[in-house]
Parts: C-alpha cells; structure tokens; sequence
C-alpha cells in the first residue's frame, strides 16, 4: 500500500518506539501520532478497507509531514495498528482501550520471531529486491592486483543496482547493520583479516583451500560483481581446465590470455589461486592450468610487453619450464604520419547527491535528489581507424599494413594540446577537471570518464546553469572554428535556441497619466521585457558625475562576455551575450534611465522611443503620447501666432510668442504657468488664449 521505501523505514521507526499513539476513528479510519525530527509529533490519518477476514487492509496514509502521503509515519501507524481491533481499540484480543507503550508493541512483535526461532538480522541467501544489501565487487586494477571490494548498495525491484552506492569500509564502525547479514559479517572480519594498509586498499591473500573457501562462500551469497558494483552477477561454478598464451593486442604488445577447453576467452583474476570469470555467463570457479597455481597467477598479473620488448622477455621466459607460455616474435609495420582529429561530445549524467556529502560538487549537507551532471568526453579519431579513442589514453592502433601486421602511432603530443585547449576552453565556466573524479567510485561511471564536468544543474541554480550555456554558446564555435567535430546526445541538458529574435517598444498604462516603458525580446513565441535587465548594463558604465562616458569609451566590448540566458518551455535556451544590449544601453544612458513616465515627460520619452527604434527596436502600439512628446518638444520652438480674430486689439511680438506657447500648452491637454513683469500683457495674452 505504501511501497518498499516507506515500509522498511516506517518499520525502523515502528520497532524504535516512536508511535505515540494509534486508534481507530470514523469507520475506514485509523488515527495516530508519530514523533518525528520536529518537537510537535506528526499526525497521521490512514484509510482501510476490511478484507475477508474481517482484518484491515491498508489503502492510503495522509500525514502533517512534509511528504504528506503515505509516508514512514503512515507505515508505522498502521503497523502499530494491528494490535487494535476494529469493533474497540485496545488489542487485537478485545481487552479493552488501554494504551500501548512503544516497548511493549516491540516486545508482542518479537513473538512471531521467537514462535519461529527466527535468528536476528536478515536472513542468508539470494538478495530481496526493494532492499539494501552489501555486496562484493571481484576485479583486478590498472596494476592487475586482485582485489575483493564490499559497497553497500540498494538492489531495485527489477534487480537492478540503484544510483547510491558506495564503497564499504569494514575498519569504520557503521551506527546500523541493517543490511547486513550473520556471513557478511564473518566476511567482512577475514577481508579485513588479509588487508594491509596503503590506498586502494591491498590484501595479502591465502591461498589453496584457505582462498576457495572465502572467494566461494562471497560467490554463493548471490551478491557478487564482477569488475563493477553493476557488474555481471557472478555464480560458482566447478574447475576448469584453461590454456594460457600470448595474445597480439592492436598495437602490437602482446598480453596474456586464457582460454577455456572450447576455446572461449575468459577472465583470470591472478588471486595466489586463480579463478577464472566467463564475461558471457557470470561464472566463476577455479582456473586449473599446467602451471603450478602461484605460476598461474603470476602470469596472469603480467602486463603488457610492447613489441620492441619482446625478444628479451622471451628469452627469460624460456628458461621457466615447457609449460611456460612464451610471446612470440612477429613483424610490425609502423604508421607515425597520421594526424588525429577531435571529437568533443556532450551529454548529461543523472547522479543523486548523497546526504552529508563534502563540497559544492556533491550537493552540500541536504538529500537535492538526483540532478543532472553535464559533461564533455574527449576523443580522438585516426584516419585508417575506425575506433574513436580517449584522448591521451590507450595504446597505439592496430592497422592493415601492406605485409602482415601494422600499428598507427598515435601522436601523444598533439592529444595532449587538445586535452589543454579544452581545459582552457572550460576555465572560465566552472568545470571540473576528470582527475578529480576519477577515484570517486560512488559517482557514475559515465561521470567519472568525463574529461570536463561542469556544476549539477538545479532549479534555481543561474550560476550553474550560466556555466554550462556560456560553455556551448561561446566555446563550442570556437572549437568547431579549431576544426573539432562537436556532437550533443540526447542526454545533454543545453540545447540552444537558434531561431529569430525580434526587439519591440511599447507602453504600459497602469493609470491615465502615468506610463512604463516596455522593451521587449521576442522568441519562440514568448516576449521578455529586457528593460530592466538594460538598466542594470547602464548602471554598471563607468559614467562621471554628469552621467557621461568617456570620449571614445567602447560599450559594446566593455558588455562582452556577460550572458543573458532563459529557458523555454520546450527544453531549449536562450542565450545572448550582454554586447548585443549595447546599443539599447546608450539609449537608456541618454534618457538617463527612465522607465515610468508621466504624460509631462512625453518629451523625453520621444527621444528614448526615437532613439530604440534607431537600434532595431521600433515601436508597437499606439503613437498617441509620442505625438504629444513631440508637440511638448516644439514649444521651445513654438512660432508667433497672430492674434484670433476675436480679439479687438494687436498682440505685440512676444506677446504672440506667449500666447503660442499657451496655446499649445491647452492644446496638448497641459496647464501652464504664465509670469511676466507687471505691464507686460499678462491679461491679452489670456484674453487671446480664451478666444
């Protein structure tokens, strides 16, 4: 009714005691209170049905918690409700109404166990899907040292490995052992037994009996890897008899190999006893070979021999014995003139940040949940090569040669200029170099290959996303320019909006005298008023007290390099580099800024409109208050009107220009103030203007 999560926990929380109380309420109700991280305990209403048997079946839980519905605390009140009855609310034997204490219902619960002499702590045998288990991780490293690895884990419901594994340290006191069971715990005491010190962490194991006996008992518990903690599930299997000999790799080294009697290839992990892994089965069990078992996995711990060493290594080798494998000698034609060309691929890796993690990059002291990591992989293609490889990384390449075999030498030194022009090139946007990810084992797989890492993607998050925006839209046509092949996968979470973008101003009238000045980006559908966003530009000009920039002062490269950036409904992002504003920016510097405007300042606001539409933003709407901005303009200007026939008198000069100038104050819908010297006419001015 509630899923596995909120069940295991709602047990825990059940089993320590934290029901406060639980009873039923209306018919189809079960009441209770829950303490929780929070002083008020939560409350807790769960719905019921009656099954056949009369008993409660769950449906649904609502909880005062932050999760709300069918959470732990629901769990655990219907699980303290089975010692009610639905016809009284005391124990399921009808003794009346009386309280339950938290240690007592674990007392009564504990029954059931002790009916069944049920041993504490899980039981052994195959993994519980929708549960947390430890397993073991089989594999050899760089250095071809075996190694056996516990990770504690979350095994999903359809057998899968959940996101948040990681590494378990036997030699640190865990506060639970949940998910641990009676032969983890005797595994976990002999690993620790055979560790030595150093990280990673070496072991001196045993060998013969001794090591079976340990390697098959971790095999048996069905929670085995091989090489990953989602690695192929591995299974025992009995000895078999497998050949070993010197393999030619693609560029020419040789490398031991093992095969079984149907010729299959196999993997030997070189422990003082070697056990072999079929990769098409999951199988493991003993490697019996016609070398002693030390012998074995010595040479199954050989690294590989490059071909100018191998005449030596032969001849050392063929001291050993007849059973000895020995490499080789074969003719290499070498390729050293073939350029390498890049690829750069994007793509995003979901990872869930664990809690109490350490570091911007894992997500601080909160659960975020998962979050999307994006990412960049170099590679690196070689004409003749049909394989991309990882830049800087891997041997040569194996090629078709005019006689026999031949090698394509990579140029090692023009990878590595790649490798610190696309370091460069994420300087500036926040990433993370692959080296200090790669020993994280508790991240992705596909996270810890990545070259470059930029910061996780949250909502909210601008710094975050700018980082990643700024790198595509800036860099990636830099590089592409360089002659990098640059691909996107589906994964990766910046896809850029590459259709038009038109500029408008407009008005707002929020009142009949007072207006806002709108200057408008529209794309793909939507339109931005990008006002604001112009007058934080001007404000950041270095302008001197009268408002002024330097002669000469550039503003368009001064606004270089900021990035304005929005995201659409349908995934894509905006972005546009702030330099693309700076001509809106002078435009605003003139008016010095204004935004809102009263119908008196329709002058000004004619000189902003007429100055935006001059730098590709024309006006929209009506041209009412910017006709009346260009009247109010003109009455600096405003000409001698002679006086109206009405008038029975003569209007001397400037008495025509003041009667003009109130005339087009009256005719604009403006009051107006008229203050000369006593004699001057004030009175036939005004007579005029009546008239």
């Amino acid at each position: 009714a509630v899923g596995q999560v909120s069940f295991f926990r709602g047990l825990d929380y059940f089993e320590r005691g934290m029901v406060r109380s639980v009873e039923f309420g209306s018919p189809g109700r079960i009441h209770g209170e829950v303490s929780g991280s929070r002083p008020k305990p939560y409350a807790v209403v769960a719905k019921f049905e009656l099954g056949n048997d009369g008993r409660p079946v769950p449906v649904e839980g609502h909880c005062s918690c932050p999760v709300g519905y069918n959470c732990k605390h629901a769990a655990a009140v219907l699980l303290a409700a089975r010692y009610l009855s639905p016809d009284g609310n005391g124990p399921g034997n009808g003794t009346g109404r009386e309280a339950v204490s938290g240690d007592v219902r674990q007392w009564l619960d504990r029954w059931s166990e002790a009916a069944a002499g049920k041993a504490a702590g899980p039981s052994a045998g195959p993994p519980a899907r929708g549960r947390e288990h430890l397993f073991y991780v089989i594999y050899s490293d760089a250095m071809r040292r075996p190694h056996i690895a516990p990770y504690r884990a979350y095994l999903r419901k359809d057998g899968t490995i959940g996101t948040n594994f990681r590494e378990y340290d036997e030699r640190t006191p865990s506060r639970t052992h949940k998910y641990l069971t009676v032969e983890d715990a005797a595994i976990l005491g002999r690993l620790d037994f055979y560790a030595g010190g150093g990280y990673p962490r070496r072991h001196d194991w045993p060998d013969g009996e001794v090591l079976i006996d340990l390697v098959r008992g971790i095999v048996e518990t069905g929670r085995a890897r091989a090489d990953d903690i989602r690695g192929a599930a591995l299974s025992w299997s009995e000895p078999r008899r497998h050949e070993l000999a010197w393999a030619v790799g693609e560029s020419g080294e040789q490398r031991i190999e093992a095969r079984d009697g149907a010729g299959s290839p196999v993997t030997l992990l070189p422990f003082p006893t070697p056990f072999f892994v079929d990769p098409e089965t999951g199988q493991m069990g003993v490697a019996e070979t016609a070398l002693t078992p030390r012998l074995a996995s010595w040479f199954a711990a050989a690294p590989p021999v490059q071909h100018g060493s191998i005449h030596t290594v032969a001849a050392k080798l063929s001291r050993i014995g007849q059973h000895a494998p020995v490499p080789r000698l074969h003719r290499v034609e070498e390729i050293s003139d073939v350029r390498p060309e890049p690829i750069l691929t994007l793509y995003g890796s979901t990872h869930r940040l664990p809690r109490y993690a350490y570091g911007d990059r894992r997500g601080g002291t909160d659960d975020a949940g998962p979050v999307v990591y994006p990412c960049a992989r170099l590679e690196v293609v070689y004409e003749g090569a049909a394989a991309r490889l990882p830049a800087g990384r891997g041997d040569d390449i194996a090629a078709q040669g005019g006689e026999g075999f031949a090698v394509i030498r990579r140029d090692r030194a023009r990878e590595a200029a790649f490798e610190e022009a696309l370091r460069e090139a994420a300087k500036r946007h926040r990433y993370e170099d692959r080296d200090l990810l790669r020993y994280d084992h508790a991240l992705p797989r596909e996270l810890r290959e990545a070259d470059i890492v930029f910061p996780p993607l949250r909502d909210g998050d601008d710094a975050a996303a700018a980082a990643g925006i700024g790198f595509v839209s800036r860099r990636v046509p830099q590089l592409r320019a360089e002659g990098w092949r640059v691909e996107f996968d589906g994964t990766w979470p910046f896809r850029l909006y590459e259709g038009p973008v038109a500029f408008s101003t407009s008005l707002e009238s929020p009142d009949t005298d007072w207006f806002s000045l709108c200057l408008s980006l529209e794309a793909n559908g939507r339109t931005f008023d990008i006002a604001p966003i112009v007058l934080q530009l001007v404000e950041g000009l270095p302008v001197d007290e009268w408002g002024r920039l330097k002669e000469g002062f550039d503003v368009e490269s001064h606004l270089a390099g900021r990035l304005f950036h929005t995201r659409f409904e349908d995934g894509t992002w905006l972005a546009m580099d702030a330099a693309r504003f700076a001509r809106f920016a002078e435009a605003f510097l003139e008016a010095q800024g204004l935004l809102d405007f009263h119908r008196a300042d329709a002058g000004s606001l004619f000189e902003l409109a007429e100055a935006l539409e001059g730098c590709g933003a024309p006006w929209t709407g009506g041209r009412e208050l910017l006709d009346l901005g260009a009247r109010l303009r003109s009455l600096a200007e405003t000409p001698e009107l002679p006086a109206p026939a009405a008038l029975r008198g003569e209007l001397r000069p400037y008495q025509r220009a003041g009667y003009g100038w109130l005339r087009a104050l009256s005719d604009s819908g403006f009051g107006g103030m008229l203050a000369d010297d006593m004699g001057l006419g004030k009175t036939v001015q005004t007579l005029a203007l009546l008239a």
